[in-house]
């Protein structure tokens, strides 16, 4: 097996080409740059792909809907609704008082009902008509054994889109919640 041996003049231009990216790091403010990187605060640059659309608060999970021309946001505080066309936050719908969960948004396949997993104890339905969003009556979900909340996470819908599963972390449970009647019933998974 033979092994790469590099040259003196090739490790003393790695050393020079990084010296000069720490200078040039160095004289930048933390944020976009001219030449469309970022600068984050641990001192990455980074270069994405594609764009960025820039939302105040803390972006959790997103989905596509209305043939991927629309992209919804969970956020920590608001489900925020985007037409992907010309990257407009075209409606921001506030949750109550608990914020969003750490994951967890669904849609039907009509796009009318928006499924989202809050802090607490609860999944959120929002109604989809006329590009504009509206609060129904959320589904409240089982408190785990050991009290407090069930930390509810991911959702999923049946394909029949009659049941929703949704994880409870606290509960160690995958809740199933029957639409027609709102009964959740739980399927034991183990820790986490």
């Amino acid at each position: 097996m033979k092994t790469k041996s590099y040259s003196f003049q090739t490790f003393l231009a790695a050393i020079l080409l990084f010296a000069a990216a720490q200078i040039h790091a160095q004289n930048m403010k933390v944020g976009p740059q001219p030449d469309g990187s970022i600068l984050v605060p641990s001192n990455q640059l980074l270069r994405p792909a594609g764009f960025q659309l820039y939302l105040p608060g803390r972006p959790v999970d997103i989905t596509l809907i209305q043939n991927e021309n629309l992209l919804l946001v969970k956020n920590i505080k608001s489900l925020d609704l985007i037409r992907l066309s010309d990257r407009t936050i075209l409606q921001t719908l506030p949750y109550d008082k608990s914020g969003a969960s750490f994951t967890g948004i669904c849609s039907s396949k009509n796009n009318r009902s928006i499924y989202v997993s809050e802090a607490v104890n609860k999944v959120l339905i929002a109604s989809f008509d006329n590009n504009n969003l509206s609060w129904n009556e959320p589904l409240v979900l089982p408190a785990p054994s050991i009290g407090g909340n069930p930390g509810p996470g991911g959702l999923a819908l049946s394909r029949k889109e009659d049941r929703l599963f949704v994880t409870l972390s606290r509960n160690n449970s995958l809740a199933v919640i029957n639409l027609a009647d709102k009964s959740v019933s739980e399927i034991p998974v183990g820790i986490a």
